[in-house]
């Protein structure tokens, strides 16, 4: 188990759009899914950290579930990102 990845993006000016939050969010994702699957690695837990403007900052993490509902074989992404049900909206 890999102990620790990650990957980064710095939007170039202050960006409001949610459907560009959302987009960068699901590439981000893709990024360390193909890393991952690359050197055949799972990760535990996942930890998403928002840095706004005036330097302040929002993390949240979710934790590895007790039981998986796909394989993560099965899981593919479509396009630039992967599907709803995949990675749904809060």
């Amino acid at each position: 188990m890999v102990r620790s990845t990650s990957t980064s993006h710095t939007f170039e000016a202050d960006e409001l759009d949610p459907a560009a939050h959302r987009r960068e969010l699901l590439a981000l994702a893709d990024e360390l899914g193909a890393r991952l699957r690359a050197t055949d690695e799972v990760c535990r837990g996942l930890t998403l950290t928002v840095r706004y403007a005036d330097r302040t900052h929002t993390t949240r993490s979710l934790p590895e579930p007790k039981t998986h509902r796909h394989r993560p074989s099965r899981i593919r992404s479509r396009g630039t990102g992967a599907t709803e049900r995949e990675h749904p909206t809060p």
